[in-house]
């Protein structure tokens, strides 16, 4: 009986190898796409959780180095 258990799960395994053996590959690269875009929102998600209220306050009136730096400022 074990025999047979094993043979059987070795069949099943078999078949399940070959049926997925070079035509999936897709899948690999879908997993690593959709991971890095995971760990980059993720990223995004922290820094603008990270954002201050007063830090960006300051930024908008802190010294410029040129009047340009100062109206880039304004609009932000």
């Amino acid at each position: 009986m074990n025999l047979t258990i094993n043979s059987t799960i070795a069949n099943a395994t078999a078949a399940v190898v070959e049926s997925g053996s070079g035509t999936e590959w897709w899948r690999f690269v879908l997993i690593i796409i959709l991971s890095l875009l995971s760990a980059l929102f993720s990223g995004l998600n922290l820094g603008i959780i990270s954002l201050d209220i007063e830090y960006l306050e300051l930024l908008c009136a802190g010294p410029f180095e040129n009047k340009e730096d100062e109206q880039n400022a304004i609009y932000a």
